[in-house]
């Protein structure tokens, strides 16, 4: 996705738009990027890669409902099957209302490579990965 970008400024556009590959500003991409099982992590899942979450926004009921937020939660979980976020793991300062602050996740990310690295070392061949 070198030269992918959305058209939209706000964050509940914008993220469908990046990983489902559809602009929701006709009403087909609105019931697409709606649909669950539609986000791109589910593909990467089906084709063999590792998939991980790490999303500094707390994965709670406030981003799971309502019409803005909810429709982010299958595309940033859905497929995954690794899931850290600001609420999930008690290690992280929750320093802003809705999570922590970006850095905290560059450990969490370091960690899982760190896994996957060492699934190699134990005789399973190395997989792609999307994050």
């Amino acid at each position: 996705f070198e030269h992918h970008r959305t058209g939209s400024g706000s964050t509940s556009d914008a993220m469908p738009a990046l990983l489902t590959g559809c602009l929701p500003y006709a009403e087909k991409g609105v019931n697409y990027a709606h649909t669950k099982g539609k986000a791109i992590g589910y593909e990467f899942a089906e084709n063999g890669y590792a998939t991980a979450s790490f999303s500094s926004r707390i994965l709670d009921d406030s981003i799971n409902g309502g019409p803005k937020w909810g429709m982010l939660y299958d595309i940033l979980v859905g497929g995954m099957s690794k899931v850290e976020d600001a609420i999930g793991n008690p290690s992280l300062k929750i320093d802003n209302h809705h999570g922590s602050n970006d850095l905290q996740m560059l450990p969490l990310f370091e960690e899982w490579l760190t896994e996957l690295d060492s699934q190699k070392e134990e005789g399973s061949s190395p997989k792609p990965f999307y994050a």
